[in-house]
Parts: C-alpha cells; sequence; structure tokens
C-alpha cells in the first residue's frame, strides 16, 4: 500500500511540474513582418516645412566688355589674388524640417528558427492533460503498486507484435487526433510553417513532414518514454496490451487528420465565413471542424478558433475593434497656398 501511494505521489508530482513548466515565460510574439511597411521607404518630416536655401553670390558683377583676366590667368597657369580672397560658398541650411530617413532594420534572425522552449512547454502541457485523465481510471491506478523501474522496462520489454487490444475508436480516431495536436503544437512554432494553407506548394508539404516527425516523437515518449503508459500504468508489462499498432498510426493517420482539418479550413470554413456575419457561428464553425487544431491553440492560450493566416471571427477581412478616429489638423496661416497673402489675425496668432 505505502508502494503504491509513493508512486502515485511521484506521478502527480511529475505531472504538476510538466503543467507548470509549460505556463512559464511568456508567449512567442506574433509574426508580423508581413504586415510591416518597409522602413527604408519611410520618410519622417520633423519641424517646420523643407525650405530652399538662398544661393546669395558675393563676387562682383563684371560688365560684359571688361576683360576676363582671371580667366587668363588660369589658361597660363597663374593664380588669382583674388580666388583667395573669395568667401566660401554658402552650404544650404537645412534647418529644423530636414527629412530624416529612417533605416531599416535587419530581422531578428531568433524570429525565423524553430521556437523550441514554447514547444516543449506545450508539448509537456499536452502531456500533462493526458496522463491525467489516465489517473482516472481505475485499471492505471491499480497499477502504480511495485518498483518503478523494474516495471517499467518490464512494459516495455512486453512490446510485441501489431495488436493492442485497445478499441477501434482509441487506435483510430483518437490516436490520430492526438498525433495531428502535436503536429500542430510543431507547426504554431515554426515561423515558416505557420503560415502555410492547404495546397499543392513544397513549402506546405514540407511544414507537414516536420510536424509528422515530431508527432512520431511525441508518440514515443507517450507509449514508451519516463512519463508514459509504460512507466505509469504499466501498459504492456501484461501480455497482449502493449502493440506497435499506436507508434504507427498516431504520427501516419495524424498526417491525414492534419491535411483534411487544413482542406476543410480552406474549402468550407472560409466560405462559410464569407456568407456568415454571425460571430457564434464563424468560431463555432472553427473550433468544431478544426478540433486538433482548436485543442493546440488552447496549449499557447489562445481562443480555440484563432487562426494565424486570417483575422478573428468578428468581421470577414476587418479586425473586429474599430480604428480610432485620428483628431483634425488645425490649419496654420503658413499653410496658405503660394502667392496668396496670409490672413491677418486679428487676435495673436499661435
Amino acid at each position: 500500500m505505502c508502494r503504491s501511494l509513493l508512486k502515485g505521489i511521484f506521478c502527480l508530482a511529475v505531472m504538476a511540474l510538466a503543467g507548470s513548466v509549460s505556463l512559464w515565460g511568456q508567449e512567442l510574439p506574433a509574426d508580423e513582418a508581413a504586415n510591416q511597411v518597409d522602413p527604408s521607404l519611410v520618410v519622417r518630416f520633423e519641424g517646420a516645412p523643407w525650405r530652399e536655401p538662398a544661393m546669395v553670390s558675393t563676387e562682383p558683377v563684371a560688365p560684359p566688355d571688361a576683360p576676363s583676366t582671371l580667366r587668363e590667368e588660369e589658361f597660363a597657369g597663374g593664380e588669382s589674388s583674388s580666388s583667395s580672397s573669395r568667401p566660401p560658398v554658402p552650404q544650404p541650411d537645412y534647418g529644423a524640417g530636414a527629412p530624416a530617413v529612417v533605416k531599416p532594420e535587419e530581422p531578428a534572425r531568433s524570429s525565423q528558427k524553430f521556437h523550441w522552449a514554447p514547444a516543449l512547454r506545450q508539448s509537456l502541457l499536452f502531456l500533462g492533460v493526458e496522463h491525467g485523465f489516465r489517473m482516472t481510471q481505475l485499471y492505471t491506478r491499480k497499477r502504480l503498486a511495485g518498483p518503478f523501474f523494474q516495471d517499467w522496462f518490464d512494459s516495455v520489454s512486453g512490446v510485441d507484435g501489431w495488436s493492442d487490444n485497445d478499441a477501434f475508436s482509441a487506435n483510430f480516431i483518437g490516436h490520430p487526433m492526438q498525433g495531428a495536436a502535436a503536429g500542430y503544437i510543431q507547426i504554431q512554432n515554426d515561423p515558416q510553417g505557420i503560415k502555410q494553407e492547404f495546397g499543392r506548394s513544397p513549402e506546405y508539404w514540407k511544414s507537414r513532414m516536420k510536424a509528422t516527425a515530431w508527432s512520431a516523437a511525441y508518440s514515443v515518449q507517450f507509449e514508451l518514454g519516463p512519463i508514459s503508459e509504460a512507466s505509469i500504468g504499466n501498459v504492456g508489462q501484461k501480455k497482449g496490451t502493449g502493440g506497435a499498432v499506436d507508434l504507427v498510426v498516431t504520427p501516419v493517420a495524424g498526417l491525414g487528420w492534419m491535411v483534411t482539418e487544413d482542406a476543410l479550413d480552406k474549402y468550407v470554413i472560409r466560405r462559410l465565413e464569407q456568407k456568415s456575419q454571425n460571430r457564434s457561428l464563424r468560431a463555432l464553425a472553427r473550433s468544431a471542424l478544426n478540433p486538433s487544431r482548436s485543442f493546440a491553440n488552447l496549449l499557447r492560450r489562445k481562443a480555440p478558433w484563432h487562426r494565424d493566416t486570417r483575422n478573428g471571427v468578428a468581421v470577414a477581412g476587418e479586425s473586429s475593434r474599430p480604428p480610432a478616429p485620428r483628431p483634425a489638423a488645425a490649419a496654420r496661416p503658413t499653410d496658405a497656398p503660394p502667392g496668396d497673402a496670409a490672413p491677418p489675425c486679428s487676435q495673436s496668432c499661435p
């Protein structure tokens, strides 16, 4: 009894640690590079408007019939005495209204790399949720008794054959959804894959292959790892309860589930959003027709109907918040068109 209690406390502590680690830190920043204006094209004007500098010549103007001694001396190779006393040419005075060109900032290299820390935190949270549900099963709690490492090794070595005698719904519906949710964790932390939508482009399929690899690694950990069905509940220790079906179906069928959700999002949900202005209907369609993506959104503390490729469900193509009104600029006397006299000021002008 004491061993069973200690083993249960250890498993709960591991799951609590996984959950606390998943909530540590801040969420990754949104990639807004596609929505920003090229900074190299931005010119900021400060102060007064542009003033063309007045170039005033200080040299005396000679009559047309006067001999040009300076030109003769220059041709002869001499140096004019007036050249040394000639005042310097005045430089343009741009004043405070000179345009300040904003130099483009180099994009941060870290934003283009895979975000490992958030992906691992979200995967640990997903793992904690799944094992937390398994702890509600009487069979799992009964198998907590006994030496932890010995039972774990026996369970891993007991995996034999294809079948694990689970229900069809668990093997071919639950595990593909699990694989798709794990794959979406990888996608939403990949700056390149998060922008891809269903299609024939090589970038889309490359991102989904990466997600499948992440799903396969998660499946191995869930089935056989140190925080797995084999260590918590000792699935596989009893003959006939361990098989390779989950290790194969989870990533492979999970890929098919992800592609199906991507196609539904592009061809069904988008068309519904174009026809309906109902917020609740849009949110329900996004969440119900993309369940694995919705669950992955919750793991990163986003709304289930969140999409990284378009706006929310308020209005199609627009933000749910109206733009703030801009204050009207006060007219100044200097804004009068050129050639017109400025209006007289009856009172003190600003």
